[in-house]
């Protein structure tokens, strides 16, 4: 699933923007300690995240590629999120009792020039199937 995001400014005068989502996820129908797994892109390497029980919140750093991924690694049923990185502020999970938000707030100083249109795009893709290898191997370019 895609959902294209456009804020229009028709103005005559830039205005600033913020732009915060907060989904609730559950793959595999339920968060579970250990079991359920994040992957983030950090620098030259792939941050590893187990989801745990307990309320409380966890701050990721800046995304060094355009994505994030969740793993059930029980079930093998994954959920990515792709992004446009340079419109995102780092991400922030928070964890709940069964469930967890990966929250996304647009970059600090976000604004749109008069007469002009922010456009960004996020998509989410379930797949099932995937192990740790499928997200901890990947490469990220410099």
């Amino acid at each position: 699933m895609a959902q294209r995001i456009e804020v229009s400014n028709p103005s005559e005068t830039s205005t600033k923007l913020k732009f915060d989502i907060h989904p609730e996820y559950t793959i595999g129908g339920h968060g579970e300690s250990v079991t359920d797994v994040f992957y983030f892109p950090l620098g030259l390497s792939i941050e590893r995240l187990p989801f745990w029980s307990g309320l409380g919140d966890h701050k990721t750093g800046d995304l060094s590629a355009n994505w994030w991924a969740v793993l059930d690694t029980e079930s093998g049923l994954s959920l990515e999120q792709t992004l446009d990185a340079k419109d995102w502020a780092q991400p922030r999970v928070w964890f709940g009792q069964g469930s967890y938000n990966v929250e996304l707030k647009s970059r600090p100083g976000l604004e749109i020039k008069a007469v002009a249109t922010w456009k960004t795009q996020l998509s989410w893709t379930l797949s099932h199937e995937k192990d740790e290898a499928s997200f901890m191997t990947r490469t990220i370019a410099p």
